[in-house]
């Protein structure tokens, strides 16, 4: 009997009871959730705060709303405390009533939920696979009235794909009327990015979560920062003391923790490549490039698609987010959560296993190469070698390109400062590898051609 797939990722008793395990045993890619775990020191001071449960938790969250200003810049007069950024989203529409919403999907199912909820008429903008997703900011703005609310995740949930920041304040700068929910839910994790938290016309709300980047969904805590004309509407439909002491207490002392936000996005950011890298050897597999702590995979293979993939994998207790029930996507579309090396890797392994590949150590022992060769210059060689090194990497295998005498002048600097051949170069590209200047052996060093690239 097929699983019936939940709304939302992370509903980890209902996954281990279909898996036949205990919670405990399940290893969940289902929820996006930072896989350092959260801060060690959440343990001691939940401890020590443990009296405050006799009292009742301050409504208005001070020392919470001076650290979200302290972390982020923004006057306290701006921002709304919330358990969970879902809970200042449900109150959105309700606190800014406009007769339709306008969702550019596939997206967040709350967003959709939340705007009907509120008697608002849902208007879903499909954004097209041919160009991998990526919102049509242009494109959105020829729909605008002045009586809608737009929502945009940035960066998306489930695709992970950001869109340019400065196109969106341009758009809703050009119309005030017009209201704009930017949910920065997984910003936290994007390194380097132009976020509108800080800097947003007085028309776009922001929406923070600190649940996922802290680890804390079994406390949840967010924040939704915009114009205080608008933060104070929003309030006013929250409910009194619906952010506990713990979670207050914890997002205080979270927010002023570089050493763990620092290691948080090194670990993301370097086990993202990896697994993107893995993921898009595996023939049949599109990953698309996100920038956040998950990965959206588009299966192309006529022997599986996301559900079947999702039932074999939890039999052997791993829980992977089908994505069908995202408009825009079918069955073919699922998504994983970035988690740590060796769960990474307990994936890749059960995916391995599942899709019947050969296991990694397998593909390291088999080393064969195969030779181009041509009769004269611009016979094809280069285009073929890299075409080559794209299918045989998509078929499994791990692949390096190599030229013993590269005589054109049409050269690349590599990271270190080498230079080679730009042909080299994009067969790299191809391989999904960094030029590396021992892919290529110059004219003048030709008797170095036996060392290996890989």
């Amino acid at each position: 009997m097929p699983m019936v797939q939940p709304k939302h990722g992370g509903k980890r008793r209902y996954l281990s009871d279909a898996a036949g395990i205990s919670p405990e045993g399940l290893l969940d890619f289902s929820a996006n959730i930072n896989p350092l775990g959260f801060p060690e020191g959440f343990r001691s001071l939940i401890s020590r705060r443990m009296e405050e449960v006799l009292h009742y938790p301050d409504p208005d969250c001070p020392a919470l709303v001076r650290a979200v200003s302290a972390r982020y810049g923004i006057p306290t007069e701006e921002i709304a405390p919330g358990n969970g950024s879902t809970e200042l989203l449900y109150a959105l529409p309700r606190a800014l009533p406009k007769a339709r919403a306008v969702i550019p999907v596939p997206s967040y199912a709350d967003y959709a939920t939340a705007s009907e909820l509120a008697g608002m008429a849902v208007e879903k903008v499909f954004m097209g696979a041919d160009n991998g997703f990526t919102p049509d900011i242009a494109g959105l703005e020829k729909l605008l009235r002045g009586d809608e609310i737009v929502f945009l995740g940035q960066p998306n949930n489930p695709t992970g794909l950001t869109c340019d920041a400065e196109a969106i304040r341009e758009t809703a700068r050009r119309h005030p009327a017009s209201l704009f929910v930017v949910d920065e839910a997984f910003a936290d994790f994007v390194i380097a990015m132009d976020r509108l938290l800080g800097q947003r016309p007085a028309n776009i709300i922001v929406l923070c979560s600190l649940t996922k980047f802290f680890a804390i969904p079994g406390l949840r805590l967010g924040f939704a920062a915009g114009a205080p004309d608008i933060i104070g509407k929003i309030k006013k439909l929250i409910p009194p003391w619906s952010v506990n002491v713990f979670a207050q207490a914890v997002g205080e002392t979270a927010l002023s923790d570089d050493d763990y936000r620092r290691r948080t996005i090194g670990l993301v950011n370097e086990q993202r490549r990896y697994l993107f890298e893995e993921l898009a050897a595996i023939s049949g597999f599109y990953v698309y490039p996100g920038q956040a702590n998950f990965l959206l995979v588009r299966i192309d293979r006529r022997d599986m698609d996301a559900p079947e993939l999702a039932r074999r994998l939890l039999k052997r207790g791993i829980a992977v987010r089908i994505c069908d029930n995202f408009p825009g996507l079918d069955k073919r579309f699922f998504r994983i959560a970035v988690r740590s090396s060796a769960e990474n890797d307990q994936l890749l392994g059960a995916l391995r296993e599942v899709l019947s590949l050969p296991s990694k150590a397998a593909c390291k022992v088999l080393k064969p190469a195969i030779m181009l060769q041509g009769t004269s210059s611009n016979a094809g060689k280069s285009i073929l070698s890299a075409a080559l090194c794209r299918i045989l990497l998509q078929d499994g295998y791990r692949v390096a390109p190599f030229k013993s005498q590269n005589m054109s002048l049409n050269s690349f600097v590599t990271r270190d400062g080498g230079e080679m051949g730009r042909a080299q170069v994009v067969q790299a590209q191809a391989s999904r590898l960094d030029p590396d200047v021992r892919m290529r052996i110059p004219f003048s060093s030709s008797r170095a051609a036996t060392r290996e690239p890989r």
